[in-house]
This record gives C-alpha cells, sequence and structure tokens, in this order.
C-alpha cells in the first residue's frame, strides 16, 4: 500500500510540473526576446553597442561591438571589440527582476599607425575572458532593460609584464530597449 501511495504522489508531482512548464512555454512565446542595449565599461572595457537574446525564458545570449579611436603623439591607434557571453537568468518570483550569471568572451583587436606602423610593431589581438554576476531587469514586454554586473576580466592572450596580473576587477552597467 506504501508503495502505490508513493507513486501515486509521485505522479500527481510530475503532472503538476509538467503543467507549469506548458505555462511557462505559453508565457515565453509571448514574452519578448530581444534586447538592444550600450553597456558602459563591462565586457568591452569602456564601451559597447549589444544586441541580446533570450534562447529560453532562462538563457540570454548577446553579440556587441565596441570601437575606440586614441590618439598618441606621432601615432594612431583603433581598437575594435567583440564582447560575446551567454548568461542564466534566474527570475525572482515571477518579476522583471533577475539575478544574471553568465561567461564573455571578447577579442580586441588594436590597429596601430602612424610611428609604431612605421617601426614595424604588428595590429595586437588580445582575448578576454569575462565572467559576469549582477542584476538585471529584463521585461516581460517591451520596454526599458537594465543590468549592473560585476564583469572581472581575465586577459588569456598577450600576458602582462611579470610585475602585473593577468586579471582586473571589473563591472557593467547597461541601458536598453527590450521589443
Amino acid at each position: 500500500m506504501k508503495i502505490v501511495l508513493l507513486i501515486l504522489v509521485m505522479l500527481i508531482q510530475v503532472s503538476s510540473f509538467a503543467q507549469g512548464t506548458t505555462a511557462s512555454a505559453n508565457d515565453f512565446e509571448s514574452m519578448k526576446k530581444n534586447t538592444i542595449y550600450l553597456e558602459l565599461a563591462g565586457n568591452a572595457l569602456i564601451y559597447s553597442v549589444n544586441y541580446d537574446r533570450l534562447i529560453t525564458p532562462n538563457i540570454a545570449c548577446r553579440v556587441g561591438l565596441s570601437a575606440l579611436p586614441l590618439n598618441f603623439p606621432d601615432a594612431y591607434s583603433f581598437s575594435f571589440a567583440l564582447p560575446m557571453s551567454a548568461s542564466y537568468l534566474l527570475n525572482f518570483a515571477g518579476s522583471s527582476s533577475h539575478l544574471e550569471a553568465g561567461i564573455g568572451i571578447t577579442p580586441m583587436v588594436s590597429i596601430l599607425s602612424g610611428m609604431y606602423a612605421s617601426l614595424g610593431i604588428k595590429p595586437e589581438i588580445n582575448i578576454m575572458l569575462v565572467p559576469m554576476l549582477g542584476y538585471r531587469l529584463q521585461p516581460k514586454h517591451e520596454g526599458f532593460n537594465f543590468r549592473l554586473l560585476w564583469t572581472p576580466i581575465v586577459v588569456l592572450t598577450n600576458p602582462p609584464p611579470p610585475d602585473s596580473t593577468p586579471f582586473a576587477y571589473w563591472f557593467g552597467l547597461s541601458v536598453g530597449h527590450t521589443f
């Protein structure tokens, strides 16, 4: 009798879980999944313009672009960054507030001209690994999107001099529009 009761309780639990999944899938279909935002600091160091897409109610992927001109005496440099990331979103009681945890990678290319180019210095390519943890306001329908994340940066290529570290504590602030 105990085994039958245990099986019955398990079937009820599985049934209620399946109904919750179906409701969640219906909610996801009606959600706005695309976001465009400006990130200050964060994965691209100074700024980036990004496109973000919800793949599931809890998984978001993004790609961005940053271009930064740098002027030096007798030289000019231009840096491009392409931040990419995937995040898991933990929802707070059905609200638009989420805990965001993710991982990103940012290739950065610096192109030199002027004095540096004449010395034969070639473009520099750096790849940074960027874990992310913070708050995300992700509306279910069209509206304002906000992110505040801790984004420590680990440089994977072109290591710094021996007296410094390839690790930097960093943060990112994003504002944008979900549609």
